[in-house]
This record gives structure tokens, sequence and C-alpha cells, in this order.
């Protein structure tokens, strides 16, 4: 009774994008009980051993305990063969793949279509949740044999979350070598911010209500491809090509405009001054004391900080809400970047911002 007890939790919804889960979650739950074999086994008739009945028996009876909806319910008590007439678990496993993991092309479009339209409009949502859901959308397409590069999926993401993100989207827009782990922990740390002050509030993220959305699907010809069922607009061949053809023009025109001459400021053979590193290193030293900088503060402490040091006209007001912190030197500043984002203030009053990067904060 305990472990049927403890099995009921493996459970499938009757849903696409349950399934993926689902189905790991239950190959997993039966490679521990050694009844996995049973999903693909080979062997039939005079072949079968008393053991194989047994395992089927079983992992027949987990997967009819595991589905809840009518369809899959159905499909499962359907599978069924000379060998097992009471159930084949088999039979039943390879079915429940056809009806839940298709591949058939308009279920490909269907799929892209969703990835595209998916986006993150409710603040209480954490980031990170949603941002799982698109990597799922990602490897089901990779498995249907359309790819979506990472490049891909990041842009998709730095495009469609919320205003309140958009001085760390600034930040990961300049950073040449982010990552999808780098750019889910820089949009859940400014989640936690905004939740710590009460800005927002965590719901259940199983839906993402407004991460998706059902439509009318079009029933005409694709003008570039020619397939049926999506416009040429949303049509995925033509959006991969056209991101294709963008790298490529990136890269053949970095090839073309790479420089072989002299630096005049460092006399290093390979960039211009304009790009000379120590010349930039130079400049942020003379402008230091006149920048101002917007800050992304490794907060270590939960209540806001105010302070001021004497001799020195500098005052720190800590919000962890607020969308950036200012700062009026880049002494101690770190991972400096060019800017040109405008700071509005409770006045109305704007600063151009002229670098970001971070800076440890700590109170007594």
């Amino acid at each position: 009774m305990s472990e049927i007890t403890s099995f009921r939790t493996i459970t499938f919804d009757g849903t696409e994008d349950g399934f993926l889960m689902w189905s790991s979650k239950m190959e997993a739950f039966l490679e521990e009980k050694g009844l996995r074999e049973a999903l693909d086994r080979t062997n039939e008739g005079n072949d079968l051993t008393e053991e194989d009945k047994t395992k089927n028996k079983k992992a027949y009876n987990y997967l009819m305990l595991s589905v809840n909806d009518k369809i899959s319910y159905k499909i499962v008590k359907k599978a069924t063969s000379t060998d097992f007439p009471q159930g084949d678990a088999t039979k039943a496993w390879k079915a429940l793949q056809r009806r839940w993991e298709p591949k058939e092309e308009i279920d490909k479009q269907n799929l892209t279509d969703k990835f595209f339209s998916s986006t993150l409009k409710d603040l209480n949502v954490n980031p990170e949740d949603w941002i799982t859901d698109l990597e799922e959308m990602q490897e089901r397409l990779d498995d249907m044999g359309e790819k979506i590069s990472d490049s891909m999926l990041m842009s998709h993401i730095l495009h469609n979350v919320p205003v309140e993100y958009q001085v760390v989207v600034d930040m990961l827009s300049r950073d040449k070598t982010k990552t999808i782990e780098s750019v889910k922990k820089e949009l859940k740390s400014k989640w936690d911010r905004m939740k710590k002050t009460g800005t927002v509030t965590e719901k259940d993220t199983a839906l993402h209500a407004g991460s998706t959305r059902t439509r009318k699907r079009f029933s005409g010809n694709c003008n570039y491809c020619g397939k049926q069922g999506h416009k040429a607009s949303e049509c995925f061949t033509k959006l991969k090509a056209e991101g294709n053809n963008k790298e490529k023009d990136k890269s053949s025109n970095n090839e073309k405009r790479r420089f072989t001459g002299r630096c005049r400021s460092c006399g290093k053979i390979g960039h211009k001054a304009v790009d000379c590193y120590k010349q930039k290193e130079q400049t942020q030293k003379e402008e230091a004391n006149t920048a101002e900088t917007i800050l992304s503060v490794v907060e270590q402490t939960e209540t806001a900080a105010i302070g001021h040091e004497s001799g020195i006209e500098e005052l720190w007001i800590g919000d962890t809400g607020a969308s950036a912190h200012m700062k009026r030197t880049l002494d101690g500043m770190y991972d400096l970047q060019d800017t040109g984002h405008p700071v509005r203030f409770g006045n109305k009053e704007e600063l151009i911002a002229s670098k970001i990067g971070k800076y440890d904060l700590y109170t007594e």
C-alpha cells in the first residue's frame, strides 16, 4: 500500500506540455523498480519468460494508475495483444508516445508558433520558470528536427519581458559572453529584489497566464515555404533562414573590417586607438570624478541602506526594489560597460548615465 501511495504523485494530466516531464519521471520510476525493459520489449510468444510476464503486468498497472485524462485512459485500456490480453505495457507506452509526442509538420508549426508567441506578461511570475518552459519547447522542437539556437532563445527572452526588467535587459544585451544560465540568473535576481520589497507576489506558474494564446489557425498556404497552416510572417523556415543570414553577414563584416595596422596609443598591432583597451582604461580614470553611474548592486542585506562618508560628497540611498542605483564615481566598481541610459528621479528630472557596472555594498 505504501508503494502505491508514493507512486500516485507521478500522474499524467493529458497535455502535450506535461507529457515530456511525466514520461521522463515514469521511465525513472520503472527503472528504479526494475521494470523499465517492459516498455520496449521485443520478444514475444514462446520467447517470453515468466519474468517478462510479471514485469509487463506490473508496468502496465503503473501506467494505468498514472493517467488521469479520458484520452490516455482509453489508449492504455485498448493496449492489448495476443500475449497480453489483459494489458500490454510496451504497446501502451508506444501508443502514448504517438499521441502526445506527434512529429507531423502541422504539430511542429503549432509548437513553433507557441514558442514565438510566449511572453512574460505577469510580474508575479518567476522569470526562471518561464525560461524553463521555453527551454522545454526548444528541446522538443530539436527532437522534431527544427533547431532553435541558444542565441535565438536569449533574444526572444530579452524582447519579451516586462519593462520593469529594462535595466537588466540593457546590461545583458551588451554582454557578448552571456549564456542562458546567466540570463536566468540576472532576471531572477531582479525578480527577487522586487519580491523582497513587495512589488511582486509569487504565484503558481503552471500555465503562465498570458504566456500562450489560443488563436484561430490560418488555413491557407505559406507564401515562403508553401506548406499549409501558417503565414509567411510566422514561417519558422523563413525565420531560421533570416537568422542564419544575419549571423553570416555579421561574421563576414567582422572579417572584412578587421584592422591590421598598429595602434597609435599602445603601439600594438590589430586594433585602432579608438578601440584600445588601455586608452579606454585611461579615459575611465580621467572621467571617474564626474561620471554618473548606474549600479547593479550586489546586495548584502535585506534592508535599505543609507550612509554618508565624512569628507566625500557621496550620499548612498540603497533601495533593493529600485530599477537602478546611482553612484557619483567609478571607485570600487567592476564589470563596467558603456551606456547612455536615461535615469528619471522622483522629481521628474533626468540624468544620462555613462556607465553601468557592479559594486559591493556593505552595511554595519
